[in-house]
Order: C-alpha cells, then structure tokens, then sequence
C-alpha cells in the first residue's frame, strides 16, 4: 500500500499521518519500536471494509511532530484528543499496540465522549500488571531505557536492539514483515531526535497515573499473544475487570507482541466483528 503523508496541527503539537478510506474512523497507533507503515496491510483491508484509517507517527517518532511541550505519559491520552482536533473530527474508533494501546486505555478513560470504541494489542490493561520477579524480568527493558545513557549505548551497539526485542517479544515471528519492520525502526531511530523521542515515553514513566486507576466506560476489544509471558497472560484475563463496559479479550496462538501482524486474518476477523456491533 502506497503511504501518502499529511500533517495538522492543534494544540500547537503538529501530527504527521497517513489518511486513508472512507467511512467510520479508526485512528491506528503504533509503539515502539515500531512505526505507522507497520499498519500498511492492516489499513488497505480496513478501507476495503468500509473504514477510514488514520495512522500517525506517535509523538517524537518524526522530527515534524516534537515541540516545546514537556512529556509525561498522562500526555498520550491529550494527544488522542489533539489528534482528533487536527482531523476536525469528534469522535474515532482508537486501535492502539504497545504504548498506542496505552494511549488507548488512556484516552478511552479520559475522554469518553471521543472514543466511542478502544482495541489495545499487546498490552493489557496496566492496572492489571502488579509487582513480581516475573513481571520485573519481562519488563526489564522499562528499566534500561530510564537510564541516562541509554540512548548512547544503543547507539554505540548500532540499535542492535531492535532486533533483539523484536525476536524476544516476537519469538515466533519470522519473513519479509518482520524484517521489514525491524529495518524502518533502525533507520527511524538512527535520527538521534527520533530516538531520543521514543525513549521519553519511558523515561516519563512514574507510578500513580491516575487512568490506570479509573474504570473505563467505553466497549473495549483487548488482544494479546499465546506466545508473550504468563505475566501478560494473566493481565489479559483480569483485563475486562478494568471496564464498566463490555471487553472482550482475545488470545491468538502462533503469535506474541505483534498478534495484528503475526496472525493478521484471525485479528481482522475479531476486529471487523467488533467494529460492526
């Protein structure tokens, strides 16, 4: 799929998108390390079903979208909200994976006026991921991009990590769109703006956010992998008790972090039902 960009601004944050289709909105938020084009197939079927799709760059992830703004990650659900301002658009399906399905969960909490339906992939509700050796050990990398240096260090090693978290977060994940997803995110985050951009959703990390205290009141549709660790499985499974509203969880074999992408036809499949009750 051909890849148009556009840009608009609100708030004075300036979002670089694709925009594609007709129909109902479904706004596309990627994660790390990962980029809009990750979507591309995902977004060419969606429009074939009746859809429009708008794909950002989360903020940082291009240099067109940093500003004087400070970050913290209570950020992700205003940036939702700006998103929708730049499109003059009042409302939106919001699809999100990694820290896309945090702004998800957060803008579903914080505005529920404007997200009328949430789908979160590979991640499940945060609330539901409590202190453990096990957790802290899946979560390790949380830790080492908080560190001063760690945008050096990955640098000086040639973003060899990219590929590392990609095969152990994908363990059974292999070809072309692998590889191809692998290679986008190095180039991106050879820009030191860029990385230093995705780092900050890390660094601004703090205990106490208060959407993940909150109860969400808008229909949710949760997606996670039979590969990820028992940690995100057992989230997955409290997940729905996170919700005032109805939320359907789905665990795809033959897949881990990325399930839209591992397993795409048996992900359309659970998101177009979803999108059509």
């Amino acid at each position: 799929m051909t890849t148009q960009w556009r840009e608009a601004s609100a708030g004075g944050q300036t979002f670089r998108y694709a925009d594609s289709g007709a129909g109902p909105l479904v706004l596309l938020l990627h994660g790390f390390p990962d980029l809009p084009t990750g979507w591309d197939s995902l977004r060419a079927r969606l429009n074939a079903a009746g859809y429009r799709t708008v794909a950002p760059f989360l903020r940082g992830y291009h240099p067109a979208t940093f500003t004087d703004r400070a970050f913290a990650s209570t950020d992700l659900a205003d940036d939702v909200a700006l998103l929708l301002d730049a499109l003059d658009e009042p409302t939106a399906v919001v699809v999100g994976h990694d820290w896309g399905a945090d702004a998800a969960y957060c803008s579903a909490t914080k505005y529920p006026g404007r997200v009328t339906k949430m789908v979160a992939l590979g991640i499940p509700h945060p609330s539901t991921l409590k202190p453990s050796l096990g957790s802290a050990w899946t979560g390790r990398h949380f830790v080492y991009f908080k560190l001063p240096w760690a945008a050096t260090t990955a640098r000086l090693f040639g973003l060899r990590m990219v590929d590392r978290l990609y095969r152990r977060w994908a363990p059974s994940w292999d070809g072309p769109a692998r590889d191809a997803s692998v290679d986008a995110a190095v180039t991106a985050l050879s820009d030191p703006l860029v990385l230093r951009g995705s780092l900050a959703y890390y660094k601004a990390l703090q205990p106490g956010n208060p959407f993940y205290q909150a109860r969400i009141d808008v229909p949710g549709l949760v997606i996670g992998g039979a590969d990820e660790p028992p940690v995100l499985q057992h989230g997955y499974e409290a997940t729905p008790g996170r919700f005032n509203a109805s939320c359907e969880v789905h665990v795809l074999d033959g897949a881990g972090h990325w399930p839209h992408r591992e397993q795409e036809n048996a992900f359309l499949e659970v998101l177009l039902a979803f999108l059509d009750t």
